[in-house]
């Protein structure tokens, strides 16, 4: 993945090298997701040394986009793609956790 994040119709905000968000895996069971443009919250209680991870597929809505997931939970998706293809729980699920660019997706 190469870091991005929409935040706009057509624009993406990149992280910079060394930046924290550089860093942020994906994980198709998250503890943390985005607000507002590029803000970074938890989205459950977070343990010390636990690795932060957000859901990629919150990050964007290019339909050609495709990550082959390996992340090991129990409920991984396998393919992660564009929020549109979220399953509506999930989309209802991340509706707070979405850049402000993508809130057309989340279902209330």
């Amino acid at each position: 993945m190469d870091c991005s994040i929409k935040i706009g119709e057509n624009s993406w905000l990149q992280p910079s090298h060394g930046s924290p968000g550089r860093y942020v895996n994906h994980s198709c069971s998250p503890n943390a997701g985005i607000v507002g443009v590029k803000r970074v919250i938890a989205m459950r209680r977070i343990s010390s040394g636990e690795e932060i991870t957000i859901d990629y597929a919150t990050t964007d809505d290019d339909p050609s986009w495709v990550m082959h997931c390996k992340c090991g939970v129990p409920l991984c998706r396998k393919i992660i793609r564009g929020i549109q293809f979220l399953p509506k729980p999930l989309r209802k699920k991340y509706s707070c956790f979405v850049s402000r660019a993508l809130k057309k997706y989340v279902i209330a």
